[in-house]
């Protein structure tokens, strides 16, 4: 009885301290919390049936970060003021088929939000690589005119505009992108680890318009963003 009790002492010792162990392994290896943010200019190109609606154009953006080791959950924003490629996207026209509507503008307001999760890869000591893949939704927002049509006293046909309505198109989307920072600097405060860094992101999110519209207009957006990028990480 004795013996029994002393080897199921020695068995509950040595489970202690095997645990004990793969719990010290395991918080040595991960990097502890860590948030960060972002801030770029980029471009964008939308491809396919999202093409014939809108042209390439200049975004900028930002976003917000974080995640615990090597995990990582990210949220994006992205503004940019692409040019509409129809003068009367909705088709409102009369009997005689002349245009009833046109945009006041051909410069629209994009403004798109993704949330996003991946895991850091170390490439080397100085580049860390981030595949990340989520939700991706995009708003055009723009004005068009109202316009009625009558005859000058030449007898031609003008148009003036009557009224001015505010519209705007969503997209709910996927969004696959990653996230590449080459290190820059890094320094200790205390118990954090800042690091920052040049960060390159490939990305490619998918794009549909309808709403109000003839037709659909389906496609995906292919977009590249340089970006500074700061992160802070806590040391265990």
């Amino acid at each position: 009885m004795r013996l029994f009790t002393l080897c199921s002492g020695l068995t509950l010792r040595t489970s202690y301290f095997v645990l004990c162990t793969l719990i010290t392994a395991f918080t040595a290896h991960c990097g502890g919390w860590s948030y960060g943010f972002d801030a770029g200019v980029g471009l964008q190109a939308p491809v396919g049936g999202a093409a014939d609606l809108i042209k390439t154009t200049v975004n900028f953006g930002a976003g917000i970060e974080g995640g615990y080791d090597g995990l990582r959950l990210k949220v994006g924003f992205t503004y940019g003021q692409p040019t509409i490629r129809i003068d009367n996207p909705f088709g409102i026209f009369d009997e005689n088929g002349r245009d009833l509507q046109l945009n006041k503008s051909r410069n629209l307001s994009n403004f798109a939000v993704s949330l996003m999760a991946g895991y850091r890869i170390k490439a080397s000591d100085r580049v860390v690589v981030t595949p990340l893949a989520g939700a991706y939704y995009s708003r055009l927002s723009w004005t068009v005119n109202d316009i009625e049509w009558s005859k000058n006293e030449a007898g031609r046909d003008v148009f003036a505009v009557i009224n001015a309505t505010d519209v705007a198109l969503g997209s709910w989307s996927w969004r696959a992108q990653a996230d590449i920072d080459i290190k820059l600097h890094g320094q200790f405060v205390d118990k954090t680890r800042y690091t920052s860094s040049l960060r390159i992101s490939p990305w490619v999110a998918g794009l549909r318009f309808h709403g109000g519209l003839p037709q659909a207009y389906r496609g995906t957006c292919l977009g590249l963003t340089v970006a500074y990028a700061g992160l802070f990480t806590t040391l265990r």
